[in-house]
């Protein structure tokens, strides 16, 4: 279960990873790598070793590796990306890139595509290094760049270049939205088998509800 600082630390999470423009209008101008060291820096407090990886200067990714208790398991890759799709302030009741907590609403781009998940997945890696949970099976966490174009930047580069990865994922956790997106199609040219998905909404019930399955399933695999 939880604790109440990994339940208050995925809506924080949320909100700064929103407040960090990473917009990305497919023109390969978009900077993930403030996201990207946002990442790192909290994977790192919880004891991991994240590797910043780019293909373009600014269009940084995060690999990172948590060893489980049974080394003859496979892998699993659970993953996100830091971009985001263009959002017109003008266009909002609240600024698109203020990450305001409003009525128990999280508001801002990327609240639901998918910097919630990314939130999620950082709390809970952060809710077992406290706690001294292990997962079965080795959990490769992955933030990308670039998904919301054409992923040479994030998830293909990736692929391309699957030797820079801490290890071979044999099972892939679609963290988000499983229809076209091109993670998936990417990713998966490594892997054998694929877990269910997490997909939250902006209320910050939800999202802690959800939390709690992501943690329940990630520690039970």
């Amino acid at each position: 279960m939880a604790d109440g600082q990994a339940l208050d630390e995925v809506v924080r999470f949320t909100s700064d990873l929103i407040r960090i423009d990473t917009t990305n209008r497919g023109g390969g101008d978009c900077q993930e790598r403030p996201a990207a060291e946002y990442a790192a820096a909290l994977l790192a407090e919880a004891g991991l070793e994240p590797t910043l990886l780019e293909r373009t200067k600014g269009r940084t990714n995060v690999v990172a590796r948590l060893e489980g208790t049974d080394p003859s398991a496979d892998a699993l890759l659970v993953h996100g990306h830091l971009d985001v799709v263009p959002a017109q302030a003008e266009d909002w009741s609240v600024h698109p890139f203020s990450g305001e907590i409003r009525d128990g609403v999280v508001w801002g781009r990327g609240a639901v595509d998918m910097k919630n998940m990314d939130a999620m997945i950082l709390a809970v890696v952060r809710d077992w290094a406290r706690t001294g949970v292990r997962p079965r099976r080795d959990l490769v966490i992955a933030f990308t760049a670039d998904e919301e174009a054409s992923a040479e930047d994030g998830s293909g580069f990736l692929a391309d270049q699957h030797a820079a990865l801490p290890v071979e994922a044999a099972f892939l956790c679609f963290a988000g939205l499983l229809a076209g997106a091109e993670i998936d199609a990417c990713l998966t040219q490594r892997t054998s088998g694929m877990v269910p998905s997490f997909s939250v909404d902006e209320d910050i019930s939800a999202t802690r509800d959800a939390l709690l399955g992501l943690i329940y399933a990630l520690g039970m695999l």
